[in-house]
């Protein structure tokens, strides 16, 4: 997927342009409807999920969107709550007899989202499942013959169901990247802050930090001035939200996206992450960073190989 050139910005230039009316979100199903005419190929299904995605949508639209997912969402909050308990006590007690490497992508962060997932979606696990695959669609580089399978695939089960299908989709392919893998990445970066401590001595922080997503596209409306820079119309601004050069204040505050593009799943992650790091607070097993192997599939930034060593 070619793309006009990207202005890259940072700090608060790069906030103030994710939170201003001036702008909005980039369009992935108008490029998706673009690239289907050029190469004369159905990406119906695909166009219709990626339209319905809040994170792609501004103004009305994207409030509409996002207060439908939002009902689905508040639905099954409690058991949630319920279903990451009691993964975070088993995943406590793992470590609490392991001696050696720690999984924390196999053991970890793929039980605790696949607890939420069984609980969100209600579907078969072949609906779950091709959820977790549907975030390649935003990859500009993946090629057309996956393109086509995932749109296949969609169309296949978006046939047969409703709104309340599309919705709980829908949840799942915004959640399982920032959720997961997110979570996998902050375990490592506390074990490569605090070498050999023990996870009792280690001051955890109140949210992720480190995060698998770290900026947001935005579109210029109109020739328009943010912070002493020009921007003509049809712009497109990488606004970088998280990254090593901020302060964690302004990381932890922006973790979760700005302005009226905040993350549905804040408050399970956030949860996720208290539980997790409350219940770890109280191990006396000290913990040391081993292999950490990544993969640019922007905007995603995915571990592949994420391992921990607990003594």
């Amino acid at each position: 997927m070619k793309n006009p050139a990207i202005t890259n910005l940072y700090g608060e230039p790069a906030s103030n342009i994710a939170s201003s009316d001036d702008f909005i979100a980039f369009p992935m199903g108008s490029k998706y409807r673009e690239i289907s005419s050029r190469i004369a190929t159905d990406y119906s299904s695909a166009i219709q999920l990626l339209e319905s995605l809040p994170v792609f949508l501004s103004g009305d639209e994207h409030k509409e969107r996002r207060k439908s997912m939002a009902v689905v969402y508040a639905q099954t909050r409690k058991l949630q709550e319920k279903a990451i308990d009691q993964v975070v006590n088993e995943v406590a007690q793992s470590i609490e007899h392991r001696h050696g490497a720690f999984n924390l992508i196999d053991e970890l962060s793929t039980p605790l989202w696949t607890a939420l997932r069984n609980v969100i979606c209600t579907e078969s696990r072949e609906v779950k499942d091709l959820a977790s695959e549907l975030p390649e669609l935003f990859y500009p580089g993946l090629s057309p013959r996956r393109r086509k399978s995932l749109n296949n695939k969609l169309t296949n089960i978006l046939k047969s169901g409703n709104d309340q299908l599309l919705n709980q989709i829908a949840l799942l392919t915004l959640g399982v990247r920032p959720f997961s893998a997110s979570l996998a990445l902050s375990i490592h970066k506390i074990a490569r802050d605090n070498v050999g401590k023990r996870l009792c001595d280690i001051v955890f922080p109140t949210s992720f930090p480190d995060s698998a997503l770290t900026y947001v596209d935005r579109i210029s409306l109109r020739d328009t001035v943010i912070d002493g820079c020009p921007f003509s119309a049809g712009s497109r601004i990488r606004c970088t939200t998280f990254d090593s050069s901020y302060t964690d204040e302004i990381n932890s505050k922006q973790l979760y996206g700005i302005g009226s593009h905040t993350c549905l799943g804040r408050p399970i992650s956030v949860y996720t992450w208290n539980r997790l790091s409350n219940i770890l607070s109280q191990s006396q097993k000290t913990i040391h960073p081993s292999v950490l192997s990544v993969e640019d599939r922007e905007p995603f930034t995915i571990p592949t190989k994420c391992l921990v060593n607990f003594k």
